[in-house]
């Protein structure tokens, strides 16, 4: 027993000395570079881009790809293209009260499968974002980058899909 606790008080003891024998770290030189508080405004985050919601002309809205918060604007931008696909889901569903051929059970049940199609329809938008998007034919770049602009090609689709094969009261 006693030899345990010397072998273990040597261990330790020649753990220290090494520390001990660690070079300081090194500091930056205060004179030559002055700290910088983080309520400084070089620490401010950069104005947002105007956000434009996603076409064909500009299919990333007004995000450029040279800006300062480019990465910013996409998220927000898929966000707004986002909320596109819940808008056009909408419509379709309000659509169904103008739609004189379908009872009251038959509209029920359609919009119940609606939003369970686009439940499923996410899930698959998500899959092939997040998963195949590095091997999509024209995106490069950061992973984040490339999953945002897939979000924002696959809902624009979803938004022209919606509207031609849904958008006009039958």
């Amino acid at each position: 027993m006693k030899r345990c606790v010397l072998a273990l008080a040597f261990v330790f003891a020649a753990a220290g000395a090494r520390a001990d024998d660690a070079p300081a770290p090194r500091q930056v030189d205060p004179e030559r570079f002055a700290p910088t508080p983080r309520e400084h405004p070089t620490h401010a985050a950069p104005a947002p881009s105007a956000l434009l919601a996603p076409s064909r002309e500009h299919h990333l809205g007004a995000c450029e790809h040279a800006a300062r918060d480019y990465l910013t604007c996409l998220d927000a931008t898929a966000r707004l293209s986002d909320g596109a696909v819940d808008a056009a889901e909408a419509l379709v569903i309000a659509s169904l009260d103008s739609r004189p051929r379908l009872n009251l059970v038959l509209k029920a049940s359609i919009a119940k499968s609606l939003k369970s199609v686009e439940e499923d329809w996410r899930a698959l938008r998500e899959r092939e974002c997040g998963d195949l998007v590095l091997i999509e034919r024209g995106l490069e770049g950061p992973l984040f980058e490339a999953r945002l602009i897939c979000r924002i090609r696959r809902n624009g689709e979803r938004v022209e899909a919606l509207e031609a094969r849904y958008g006009d009261n039958r």
